[in-house]
């Protein structure tokens, strides 16, 4: 006997589909030839009742109705696993499209449930797993991917991720992005270690910013032996590296050696390339809440904790009520939180893998997790566990506190907080950095400056991410030095040291050393670097320039240390150097200064300022002129900028180049300056913007203007200053007071002072000892002998042909009769007759070294031309001009010059333009000419 059943596994058995009656033997299991599903039997029973008439009829009766199906039934082909035919749009759908609103479907399970308890293994492709709302999305269209984040778990678990997300919402407001986090898969330990930040828009596009935290190592380079690859800054796989602890000095190297330029520390106010301290963090030591030892340690147990000393609770000093063994867990080693802890708690350097043959400064009965979250899921579960982590990780486990030794009856115990960590009481505080290759691009400076804003450090400090900066973007702390201070070469001894300008030091002052060495007989000066210096701004390199200076057959050498002007002033005083090297004028703070160690004032050690005796080196000497060029992209349109534009632009008024007058640039104006501690920053800051601040949008401050030049160049939206020599490759702009003639920078303009941005170079000489020991007699005479060279006709060709304009007076214009026009002014203040003190001061100085050069111009005579700005009548003017010549007259005699005559032509050849200030103070001028017997 035989029974009559129907298949109904619709879309998935044609034998369902055809409605076809599938007859098995009594008895049979009952399951589908075709799809193997159980059947349902047929309406009738068992086949084996029926009339022959009865199942003939029914027989005819579904062959007419198979028919019709046939005839108007929409075909279906076969649909892949867990689809269905729709016969509607009459293609193969996911099930899942059949779930009501607010479920999903299954495909473990295969029904339709609410998103809780689903997890990212719920998700099948294309669908991407959303940790925040926990459930499966479909993707928009590939994301444009503006960031790439790889490093530090620490940062990269949470706090970069919410920045992300923050930044993104911020940038693309107007857009009204959903922006959301998404979980990347887990590894085999169950740890997430990768994100992604999505914005998706209206119209379907989105752009992403990828976070890959496998520990602070990665962001600098891949680590294979580790499993870790496609990571870091050296193979150009991200864009920002992030570290929980400073980059190291071989990775400093590895990076400028794939061609990524310095990657290194960087001032407080910069928002490109280098490293920048974008929070505060502590690493906490966690233990379980069930662990019943009370809530403090000391680093020594630590110390012995973890080197496998102390393996069981109750063998802990103090401890009481725990019993039983210790447990240590720890960050991996690819960790950031792992290497400061093997620092700041072992006193030895954490390996760094399995290649590594450092040895391992924790037992080996620690167990390693790479991920901070689950460290301490593990640890707040394991009663007998400890565990160090980033203190915004500390979650349900508890933090102890740290006294940093326990047999000091008056040290405290610190708990990991807020407060500590900002005050830098609690034991393990430590910075948490990003790094950047520079110059970055603007998506990078975009988002380490908003990272540095109010908005950023909100993010920074709410939920406990970590501890956010204290105060402002300028307001942080100072980095510490990366790699050591420059070192003399062992075998040499160092007679003469030069510290100061860039400007200067930076390619000048190593060229006359040489030349200096040369004119001693040493025919083959070698120049040697120090170690690369880290500064608060930028790296440098000492430089050595070695021979017999003194013929005994021992080599010595010069020291020149190029890091900013201010850097000569102080190292005067500290009785480091005997010529200071200044690019612009020592201020009365600096001058009158004392240092505590040497208990010296500049005042002390430099003595006079003024020039009494033609004859001999001074103590501040004039060396050459310099223009400070204003630099842009030769790609940009714009020709000419005035005065107050600049001011804009630099403290951040103006900041498209839609909005600087006559121009013809579109998009972000990206500017760029010298360092602060630079004469060029501090003479541009004082002419530029004397009242202001520069804008925290300046994210490049270099201290080698070359290397600024460089990277104005590779930037289209670049605006930057520079020294005039240093402008190389780049469009020089033409500088103007508002409504003045625009004046390009040039030998004769600067040397005229018609170019605005003119300044002097100066050597300053030390002319007493700080200290004993430091600055001796025998270095000062080879000092003064090394100026009065500088000063000499080789060495203002030396000036000159490096692009700067030499002080010499052979540089004046000759006239008709053989005379000399002095390319110098005296100038005045309105209304005055007595020249300016600082103009006094420059031009002494000047002639000073002028005639030092050209003794024969000692017999010859000078001719004096008064001239006075428009402001007063025509009487008034030619009058004021005349006594103007005569009381320059009265200064020059006093001097012990000769003066042949002198006149005045009141407001007449006007150099400047008398609508604006700087031209009237052009105009106010005598004129000197030195004329022959």
């Amino acid at each position: 006997m035989a029974t009559e059943y129907n298949c109904l596994n619709f879309g998935y058995c044609d034998k369902a589909d055809r409605h076809e009656l599938i007859s098995l033997p009594d008895g049979s299991p009952g399951i589908c030839p075709e799809c193997q599903k159980q059947l349902n039997r047929a309406p009738g029973g068992s086949g084996g009742n029926r009339k022959p008439w009865m199942v003939g009829g029914i027989v005819a009766a579904l062959a007419l109705l198979a028919g019709l199906a046939w005839t108007f039934w929409p075909q279906s082909p076969e649909c892949p696993a867990l689809q269905v035919w729709d016969v509607a749009s009459k293609r193969c759908l996911d099930r899942i499209a059949e779930c009501p609103p607010q479920t999903l479907y299954n495909p473990t399970t295969k029904t339709c449930q609410p998103p809780v308890g689903l997890s990212e293994l719920d998700c099948r492709e294309p669908e991407v797993w959303d940790s925040k709302t926990r459930t499966c999305k479909e993707p928009s269209a590939s994301p444009k991917v503006l960031l790439r984040f790889s490093g530090s778990n620490t940062l990269g678990a949470e706090l970069i991720p919410e920045l992300a997300k923050v930044y993104l919402e911020t940038t693309y407001a107007a857009r009204k992005p959903n922006v959301s986090i998404i979980d990347g898969p887990k590894n085999d330990r169950g740890e997430v270690l990768t994100r992604e930040v999505r914005a998706v828009f209206a119209d379907k596009s989105s752009v992403s910013i990828s976070v890959k935290a496998h520990g602070s190592a990665t962001a600098f380079k891949e680590d294979p032996n580790n499993g870790v690859t496609k990571v870091g800054l050296e193979k150009g796989y991200v864009d920002i590296g992030m570290s929980s602890r400073k980059v190291k000095e071989e990775e400093v190297r590895l990076l400028e050696g794939a061609g990524l330029g310095k990657v290194d520390a960087s001032g407080p106010r910069q928002g490109d390339g280098g490293q920048h301290v974008v929070a505060m963090d502590g690493v906490a030591v966690i233990v379980s809440p069930l662990n019943l030892m009370e809530a403090e340690i000391s680093l020594e147990d630590l110390r012995k904790i973890y080197s496998g000393q102390i393996t069981r609770w109750e063998d802990i000093p103090g401890v009481n009520g725990m019993t039983g063994p210790i447990q240590p867990v720890r960050r991996d080693n690819l960790s950031g939180t792992y290497e400061f802890f093997c620092d700041k708690v072992m006193g030895a350097k954490g390996k760094k893998g399995p290649a590594d043959p450092t040895p391992e400064p924790l037992s080996a009965a620690t167990k390693a997790f790479e991920d901070s979250n689950a460290l301490v899921r593990h640890v707040t579960e394991e009663r007998q566990a400890i565990g160090f982590v980033g203190l915004a990780y500390v979650g349900a486990s508890k933090p102890l506190a740290i006294k940093k030794a326990r047999a000091d009856s008056s040290a405290t115990a610190v708990m990991p907080d807020s407060e500590s960590v900002r005050s830098g009481t609690y034991p393990l505080a430590r910075p948490l950095y990003l790094y950047a290759k520079n110059p970055a691009p603007e998506t990078v400076r975009d988002f380490i400056l908003f990272a540095l804003t109010d908005a950023g450090q909100r993010t920074v400090a709410q939920d406990g991410h970590s501890v956010h900066i204290i105060g402002s973007q300028f307001e942080l702390p100072a980095p510490e030095t990366i790699v050591e201070a420059g070192k003399p070469p062992r075998s040499e001894h160092v007679v003469l040291r030069l510290h100061g300008s860039h400007t200067i030091g930076g390619r000048l002052a190593g060229e006359l050393a040489q030349q200096f060495m040369k004119e001693r007989h040493v025919l083959q000066p070698r120049v040697e670097y120090g170690a690369e210096t880290d500064t608060r701004e930028g790296r440098a390199r000492d430089v050595y320039i070695i021979g017999d200076i003194d013929k005994d057959g021992q080599d010595e050498a010069i020291e020149i240390k190029p890091h900013g002007s201010s850097t000569g002033f102080r190292a005067l005083r500290e009785g480091l150097c005997e010529i200071g090297l200044a690019s612009d004028k020592i201020r009365p703070v600096e001058y009158n200064e004392v240092d505590p160690r040497s208990q010296k004032s500049l005042k002390d050690i430099l003595g006079d300022l003024s020039v009494s005796e033609r004859s001999n080196v001074g103590a501040v000497n004039l060396i050459g002129y310099d223009g400070i060029a204003v630099i842009t992209n030769v790609g940009n349109p714009l020709e000419q900028i005035d005065i107050g534009t600049l001011r804009d632009i630099f403290t951040g008024t103006l900041t498209r180049w839609e909005q600087v007058p006559n121009s013809l640039g579109r998009g972000k104006i990206a500017v760029y300056a010298r360092n602060s501690q630079s004469g060029t920053y501090r003479f541009f800051e004082q002419k530029v913007f004397p009242n202001g601040r520069l804008a925290p949008g300046v994210h490049n401050q270099y201290e080698d203007g070359q290397k600024l030049a460089a990277a104005v160049a590779n930037d289209p939206g670049a605006i930057g200053f520079v020294a005039w020599p240093d402008a190389k490759g780049v469009k020089v702009l033409k500088v103007h007071e508002e409504n003045a003639q625009p004046v390009a920078p040039n030998g004769q303009s600067i040397r005229s002072r018609a170019y605005p941005l003119t300044r002097e170079l100066y050597m300053y000489l030390a002319r007493a000892i700080a200290q004993p020991g430091s600055v001796t007699p025998e270095s000062l005479r080879l000092a003064e002998e090394f100026v009065g060279m500088v000063l000499s006709n080789s060495g203002q060709e030396i000036v000159q042909d490096d692009g700067f304009v030499p002080v010499a007076i052979r540089m004046g214009t000759e006239g008709a009769t053989g005379s000399l026009v002095i390319p110098f002014y005296i100038y005045f203040d309105t209304a005055k007759d007595q020249p300016t003190p600082e103009s006094k001061r420059d031009v002494t100085l000047w002639l000073a070294n002028a005639f030092r050069q050209n003794p024969e111009y000692r017999s010859w005579s000078f001719r004096l031309i008064g001239f006075t700005d428009d402001v007063g009548d025509d009487r008034y003017n030619l009058d004021l001009s005349q006594r103007r010549a005569l009381q320059t007259k009265r200064y020059l005699e006093s001097k012990l010059y000769k003066v042949k005559s002198y006149e005045g032509r009141g407001e007449t050849e006007f150099i400047g333009d008398n609508r604006t200030e700087n031209g009237r103070i052009q105009n106010r001028r005598v004129q000197m000419i030195l004329e022959p017997p």
